[in-house]
């Protein structure tokens, strides 16, 4: 039998109000869905941009090569820990960032173009093929010119960030969900887990039809 995948969301961005929202939303998940199954894996690219190979820090790397060093750690990553949760059934997963900040962190001293392919190529091999999913990425705060010409190209969306809506996007990732960042931690923490809610009302029916 097929397990169904889970409901997984990751937030996007580096703030420290983002990484305050993905600890009160692990505690607000907790009490408003008991009875379901659910992981919280945490950042998964915790540690990446302070990190040095060859003497040298990652920064003084072009894009492509960041990209591919990110690459080998974030498979790891998915083919064992992130892996071991959908394979194991539960009905929720949560992250604090995901390949959407893997790119971005590739690509932040310096733009390289051929850094998203590079990273788009590796989704096959490193989440479709291992029976995972993308997330659902959830933007909570300001999206400044450099973050909206980033989503713009990872998602595969024109520039026109109100269409940023449930749906499955050109390179076959979810398209974003976005909050006001005016909200408070709180009201954010309250949408997403609606947003949850929501869905897994909509498999409820979609199982009883």
């Amino acid at each position: 039998m097929t397990l169904t995948k889970p409901i997984f969301y990751s937030l996007a961005g580096d703030s420290e109000e983002t990484f305050e929202l993905y600890e009160k939303l692990v505690s607000l998940i907790r009490k408003e869905f008991p009875d379901q199954q659910c992981e919280f894996l945490g950042d998964p690219l915790e540690g990446y941009s302070e990190m040095r190979l060859a003497e040298k820090p990652k920064h003084d790397y072009t894009p492509g090569a960041r990209t591919f060093f990110r690459w080998g750690l974030f498979y790891e990553f998915n083919a064992t820990i992130l892996k071991r949760a959908f394979d194991a059934g539960v009905d929720i997963v949560l992250v604090r960032r995901f390949g959407f900040d893997l790119h971005m962190g590739a690509v932040a001293y310096n733009p390289c173009p051929d850094s998203l392919e590079i990273h788009q190529a590796n989704i096959p091999y490193g989440v479709l093929r291992l029976g995972l999913c993308p997330p659902v990425y959830v933007f909570t705060d300001e999206i400044d010119d450099k973050l909206r010409e980033g989503v713009v190209q990872y998602f595969g969306l024109s520039d026109d960030m109100h269409r940023l809506k449930t749906g499955q996007a050109a390179t076959g990732q979810y398209f974003p969900r976005q909050l006001k960042h005016s909200l408070s931690i709180s009201e954010k923490a309250r949408a997403i887990v609606d947003m949850i809610r929501n869905e897994l009302c909509e498999r409820k029916k979609a199982a009883a039809a």
